[in-house]
C-alpha cells in the first residue's frame, strides 16, 4: 500500500528498521496509519454486508423491547465485531464513515 514510502528504503537490520520508524515525521505517519486503516475497514468491512448485518441486530434488538439507542448501537456494534472478526474500533468507524449513526436505528 505505501510501496513508494517503504520501497525506496533498504533495511539490513531490524535496528535499521526501528530508527526509520522512530524517525518518521508524525504529520506523515497518520497520514499512513488513516489511509491503512480506511483501505482494511474497507476490505474486512464491506459496506453492503455491514449494513445489511447492522439491520438485522437492530430489528433483534428492538424486538426484545429495547430503545435506547445508546445501548442498541453498543450491543451492534459488539455483534458486528465478532461477525467481522475486527475490534469494536474498526466498526465504529465503518459505521461512522458509512452508515452515519444517525441511520443506526
Amino acid at each position: 500500500m505505501h510501496k513508494g514510502v517503504y520501497g525506496k528504503r533498504e533495511f539490513n537490520t531490524t535496528t535499521e528498521w526501528k530508527k526509520f520508524m522512530e524517525d518518521f515525521p508524525e504529520k506523515e505517519w497518520s497520514l499512513l496509519e488513516w489511509q491503512a486503516n480506511e483501505f482494511a475497514g474497507l476490505v474486512l468491512v464491506p459496506t453492503r454486508h455491514l449494513d445489511r448485518r447492522k439491520k438485522h441486530y437492530v430489528k433483534e434488538i428492538k424486538s426484545l423491547g429495547i430503545d435506547n439507542e445508546d445501548v442498541i448501537l453498543d450491543r451492534v456494534i459488539e455483534l458486528l465485531s465478532k461477525d467481522f472478526v475486527v475490534s469494536r474500533e474498526v466498526i465504529q468507524r465503518r459505521i461512522n464513515k458509512e452508515l452515519k449513526s444517525e441511520e443506526l436505528l
